[in-house]
């Protein structure tokens, strides 16, 4: 049983289901990553989102920094699994897209 549990029992399980996502749900997000990504618009926003967040880079500093590096990482990872369930060859794809954007 994990500590929150033991310390506020139905309370945190509650916490913790609520959380989670319905099949319905994660289905319809992972069709919207796809429809975003097969925009050059949408491109461009998640080529973004995935440099903000640090998702291709470490987030470690030595520092209380790291954490909450890794909040914002860990919500790209989200966003980069719902993407990569939606379109496999999305990092290929992406990489391709930005040389393009570069050489205009």
């Amino acid at each position: 049983m994990e500590v929150l549990e033991e310390l506020f029992g139905a309370e945190a399980l509650e916490a913790k289901a609520a959380k989670k996502l319905s099949e319905r749900e994660r289905y319809l997000l992972v069709l919207a990553a796809g429809n975003l990504f097969d925009t050059d618009s949408g491109k461009d926003l998640l080529w973004w989102l995935f440099n903000e967040t640090g998702v291709f880079r470490l987030s470690f500093t030595g520092g209380s920094e790291t954490f909450f590096r890794e909040g914002k990482r860990a919500v790209g990872l989200e966003l980069w699994t719902l993407l990569l369930e939606a379109r496999p060859n999305a990092l290929a794809v992406l990489m391709e897209h930005k040389r393009l954007r570069l050489e205009e």
